[in-house]
């Protein structure tokens, strides 16, 4: 898979994260752990106001009636986007990617209550989405 060049990323302007989420679901073109990071910036810096949103459900609920995408793949996209954030610096040590299967990240928390941590940041580099999965719940 060909990386996606995001040159909005440094950006806090409301309409220009929008219009990249909203090209990114129309192209099909989805980076997941993009689209969690500008989901994330969203909520935190409360930029669905400059997008006629009173809160991030609103938000949410707006961008999946406008790009027919379920909610639940949207809000996925946000926990592994605060999932990111939350360990970046143990995810950049071993070089964590967008094809490293950002969808193993909101399991992280889990996997520390009952892994090692080494154990935990090598095996969501090295296995498959399936597999740490079951490894984490067992």
């Amino acid at each position: 898979m060909k990386p996606i060049l995001l040159a909005y990323v440094h950006s806090n302007a409301a309409t220009k994260i929008d219009k990249a989420i909203r090209k990114s679901i129309r192209d099909n073109r989805v980076s997941v752990l993009a689209m969690g990071l500008d989901l994330v910036k969203i909520k935190e810096k409360g930029l669905y106001l400059g997008l006629n949103c009173n809160n991030i459900s609103q938000y949410v609920k707006k961008l999946c009636d406008d790009t027919k995408m379920n909610r639940s793949s949207i809000l996925n996209w946000l926990n592994i986007g605060k999932a990111y954030i939350k360990y970046k610096s143990e995810l950049d040590k071993i070089g964590f990617d967008d094809r490293d299967g950002p969808t193993k990240l909101p399991y992280i928390e889990r996997a520390l209550k009952t892994k090692q941590r080494q154990d935990v940041f090598a095996n969501i580099k090295k296995m498959s989405v399936r597999e740490f999965k079951t490894w984490v719940i067992g």
